[in-house]
């Protein structure tokens, strides 16, 4: 019965287009779609993470959005225990698994678990690089506190070569750090997903990137940072420190120049997008489909395809 609804993943990076393509996926395969991302897990982060709308949700079901609130922590262990569940309850009602999102170490924690992968250090350096440019420090100092709350407790908060160092260790080798880990699943997803990457021209993605901050800054991100904060979550919590929501903080409550911050945004964005890239094209299981040259529905007909003939 599972093997008639193999997972499908499509990832690629930020600003592609993933989110309406795995729509357009899930309503010709009866699936629906778990986010693997490792932002919209939060409430009351709806533009600055760019969630899918209300109406795109009413379209098709996702799973794991608004789950946390901005101030909680939600591990890579976590995410992969929760996704597999997930998984299999779908499978079992006879629903097909959509999972859509560009987080390389999400990803890498469901299918080949935390320390089966194999997956080499340098590897995991570069997610945390790009994970420290989009969440900041004190994200990551936070997370290193549930996975090695030894190596958090003798850290300075503001030490970020070693906070980054004890992160790679905890996630990358095959030592289980705390007791957290040891409860968590460590092998591989039974069943290996169909895996998509979707691509576009690097010009036309930072083209895009650009167009979406301007388009969240237009629906209010400002605003939406501005409520959060009216509700007493601090400036530095887990959530808030997501890439693009401290330069807005810093524009709110120094009084920084507003363009200077989101000229700083678009940057680290789309430095984020080339980290991203640089993870994807280690990965040889990966199918690229370039949907500046296909379309969006062009793109979505050579995955269904190849999961109709499996």
């Amino acid at each position: 019965m599972e093997e008639k609804f193999r997972p499908v993943v499509i990832t690629g990076p930020t600003g592609v287009g993933k989110t309406e393509l795995g729509i357009q996926i899930a309503k010709r395969l009866n699936g629906e779609i778990i986010s693997v991302d490792s932002r919209q897990i939060y409430r009351l982060m709806d533009i600055g993470t760019a969630k899918p709308t209300l109406q795109q949700r009413e379209q098709v079901v996702h799973h794991l959005i608004n789950i946390c609130n901005p101030n909680e922590i939600y591990t890579a262990g976590r995410f992969s225990r929760d996704v597999r569940l997930l998984i299999s309850g779908l499978q079992k009602q006879k629903i097909r698994p959509i999972l859509v999102g560009g987080s390389g170490m999400y990803f890498s924690a469901i299918i080949d678990g935390l320390f089966s992968s194999g997956l080499p250090n340098d590897d995991v350096r570069t997610e945390l690089s790009g994970r420290l440019e989009k969440e900041g420090l004190s994200s990551l100092y936070n997370e290193l506190e549930t996975v090695d709350p030894i190596s958090h407790a003798r850290l300075s908060p503001n030490d970020t070569p070693r906070i980054l160092r004890a992160l790679e260790v905890a996630i990358g080798t095959p030592v289980n750090q705390t007791t957290h880990f040891r409860n968590q699943a460590n092998t591989a997803l039974k069943q290996m997903p169909l895996m998509f990457v979707v691509s576009r021209n690097r010009n036309m993605l930072y083209q895009r990137i650009d167009s979406r901050v301007d388009t969240m800054i237009s629906q209010g991100w400002v605003q939406e940072i501005e409520q959060l904060l009216e509700l007493g979550y601090p400036s530095n919590c887990v959530g808030l420190s997501s890439l693009g929501y401290n330069q807005l903080i810093c524009h709110i409550e120094q009084g920084s120049d507003i363009d200077s911050e989101i000229s700083e945004i678009k940057q680290r964005t789309r430095r984020y997008a080339k980290r991203q890239i640089t993870w994807l094209k280690k990965d040889r299981r990966l199918r690229w489909l370039d949907i500046d040259h296909l379309s969006i529905h062009g793109v979505a007909e050579r995955i269904i395809a190849q999961v109709i003939s499996q």
